[in-house]
């Protein structure tokens, strides 16, 4: 009886709100209508959630800029767009006829602010990969006269690798005259956005990037002025982590402890950072930024910890502020609110009854 009653709740929410636990989609929008602002659809901002139009999307949802006015951009689902690439690369931003093209594929994914460019096509995927030279020039006290500092590199015995991002020519900050080639994909901890191609002093050592097929073959580059990190310095960042992803435990980003800034990746966020736990699996921590959560309270209670639900969740507003370990709750995260918000509330109360049922079920078969 208990399983049936369980069922019987799955299938109401599937049939009352088939978007939770189906469908999907997109938000469709532009900041500009009729030559006046929408601020509701901003550029650099989220999108107002209860303002903005949203469609069912098969494909992918994006956020672009306008190729003649890169301060216009426009919001939607890529199965109404044509001349796109088939299949579509991973999720990202792109260079796409002079406008900068975000991608993602969840559920109105494309809420959060405009991403930056990176210079890639979208249609690089299509074109082959790209490699970038890895090498060491000294590997466990072995000297390895192909992968030099101030020469290029020997290209039939340098190794290669596949990568979609920049290449990577830097130093040993311990062996200030040995370098290292590489992907920047394998490198976690690095400023988001990255800087434009070029050499940077960071971290006490040499950091030279490009963004070409076996670009960084060349000498080690004299560094600029500015660093790697200049950029972003006065950007409010958040650590963006899970500590289980398919079984996996990443060390980096504990449930009861501190991360490990060196080896977590940060994005930019124009809202508070959070770290909650998982309604489901009580191993599981995530960290990220607000601007990326539907159906929460809003406005938002002060900073701290908070119970919402079935999960702990505790906001912070600060620069890397949610590196600590999970807190302990207080109160509800919603309980500063009196009236009018019933609809959040009940939307994220179904989305975790959902959730239950399904892993119940789950359970029950398996």
């Amino acid at each position: 009886m208990y399983y049936k009653i369980l069922g019987l709740l799955f299938i109401v929410v599937t049939l009352e709100y088939p978007f939770i636990v189906c469908a999907k989609q997109c938000y469709q929008c532009s900041n500009r209508l009729n030559g006046a602002n929408f601020q509701d659809c901003p550029k650099d901002g989220s999108v107002n959630p209860d303002k903005v139009y949203k469609a069912d999307c098969k494909g992918h949802c994006f956020t672009r800029t306008n190729s003649t006015d890169p301060e216009v951009i426009y919001r939607g689902c890529v199965d109404e767009q044509y001349g796109l690439p088939d299949p579509m690369p991973k999720d990202g931003c792109y260079e796409h006829k002079n406008s900068t093209w975000c991608i993602c594929n969840d559920d109105l994914c494309n809420a959060v602010p405009l991403g930056n460019w990176t210079g890639i096509d979208i249609f690089a995927h299509l074109n082959g990969p790209k490699e970038c030279y890895t090498c060491g020039q000294t590997v466990d006290g072995e000297y390895y006269s192909y992968c030099p500092s101030n020469t290029t590199v020997n290209e039939t015995a340098a190794g290669k690798q596949s990568c979609d991002g920049y290449c990577l020519t830097r130093t040993e900050s311990s062996q200030p005259d040995m370098v290292y080639r590489g992907c920047l994909d394998s490198i976690k901890g690095l400023p988001y956005p990255l800087p434009p191609t070029g050499c940077y002093p960071y971290r006490n050592e040499t950091w030279c990037i490009c963004n070409g097929n076996l670009c960084n073959e060349n000498a080690l580059g004299k560094p600029n002025d500015v660093t790697l990190d200049d950029h972003v310095k006065g950007i409010q960042q958040c650590h963006v982590c899970r500590n289980y992803a398919e079984g996996q435990y990443y060390p980096h980003c504990p449930l009861n402890s501190k991360v490990i800034p060196e080896s977590t990746w940060k994005e930019n966020c124009t809202g508070a950072c959070f770290t909650r736990t998982d309604d489901i699996d009580e191993r599981l921590v995530y960290r990220g930024c607000i601007d990326s959560q539907y159906g929460l309270p809003k406005p938002l209670p002060p900073d701290g910890c908070y119970t919402y639900y079935l999960e702990v969740w505790c906001i912070c507003h600060g620069n890397l502020c949610n590196g600590d370990g999970i807190g302990i709750p207080t109160v509800e995260f919603d309980s500063h609110i009196k009236n009018g918000t019933g609809t959040i509330h009940f939307m994220h109360l179904i989305y975790s009854l959902s959730r239950f049922c399904l892993f119940y079920f789950i359970k029950k078969i398996f």
